[in-house]
């Protein structure tokens, strides 16, 4: 399998738009829908995370076509954790902000010209095309082919219309990025450290939202790439283990992110004494990474 990586040169020509002089990046090489030419490049290992987490993998991998505008793992980096980590954890705000980075139909850069001012996403809103890329993004790579579509990696996650925060709402004066302001009536962070010299450690967020749901989101960092680590919640501690609360989503090795929706109160869960255990595999039992949850 051959790998792509985001690359682009940009290289002016009269008046067209800058951005789509870029010389195309190099092609996976086979049939990989929109979704496989994204899960094959190293710089997109986030996103396909993300598209997970929103149960956006299938519809992308369907016939389309569709056009990608991909933000790169830099991309997301530039959200601060606790913004992420809400965004992974609302599902519908995720899917939102997703699909704002898809357009219906195929276009590559011979495809856009001058006087085309937007593009009309899945999401719904219109997605403004500038000389440097789309939205408040630059386009940094060009016409990555798929089998149903067209990928661009972008540099900024771009933020859908109804979404931006004004400077005197909740979410400018919490601090937020305004790409994503949270609706969790309670939220508490906890940090997951390694285990065995694992390598592997990171945090945890629990979130109430509406009253009648948790949703517990774990961010890892240093997971083997390519596998998936089950992850579980315990009464007791890391040192000892009790009772199982609830099994979670297993932790993808290649993005270190998992998003649970439980049943559980979140004032159970914050209000006990529990812990958070991550393992190896299925088959290896051995904790690489474990968090002290709740008082």
């Amino acid at each position: 399998m051959q790998r792509t990586k985001v690359v682009g040169i940009m290289v002016v020509i009269g008046l067209g738009l800058a951005w789509a002089q870029l010389v195309a990046a190099q092609s996976t090489g086979d049939d990989a829908t929109v979704v496989g030419v994204a899960a094959e490049t190293p710089d997109f290992s986030t996103l396909v995370g993300a598209l997970s987490a929103a149960g956006l993998t299938e519809t992308l991998q369907g016939s389309g076509p569709f056009t990608v505008f991909a933000p790169t793992d830099e991309a997301f980096n530039k959200l601060s954790k606790d913004d992420l980590d809400a965004l992974l954890a609302d599902r519908a705000a995720l899917t939102r902000v997703l699909t704002y980075h898809v357009v219906p139909g195929s276009f590559t850069t011979s495809d856009i010209t001058e006087d085309m001012k937007s593009f009309t996403t899945l999401e719904g809103s219109e997605l403004p095309i500038t000389q440097r890329g789309v939205g408040d993004a630059a386009v940094t790579a060009v016409d990555i082919l798929a089998s149903n579509g067209v990928v661009f990696a972008i540099d900024t996650v771009l933020t859908p219309p109804a979404q931006t925060s004004s400077a005197g709402d909740s979410g400018a004066a919490s601090g937020s990025s305004g790409l994503y302001s949270s609706t969790a009536d309670a939220s508490e962070r906890y940090t997951l450290e390694e285990v065995g010299g694992s390598g592997v450690s990171g945090s945890v967020l629990v979130a109430e939202y509406s009253g009648d749901r948790t949703v517990v989101s774990i961010s890892l960092s240093g997971t083997p790439a390519g596998g998936r680590h089950p992850a579980t919640l315990y009464l007791g501690s890391c040192d000892a283990l009790s009772d199982e609360v609830a099994g979670l989503e297993p932790v993808s090795g290649d993005t270190g992110f998992s998003t649970t929706v439980l049943e559980v109160p979140f004032s159970d869960i914050v209000g006990g004494n529990h812990a958070l255990n991550v393992t190896m595999s299925e088959d290896d039992s051995a904790a690489v990474a474990c968090g002290e949850v709740g008082r």
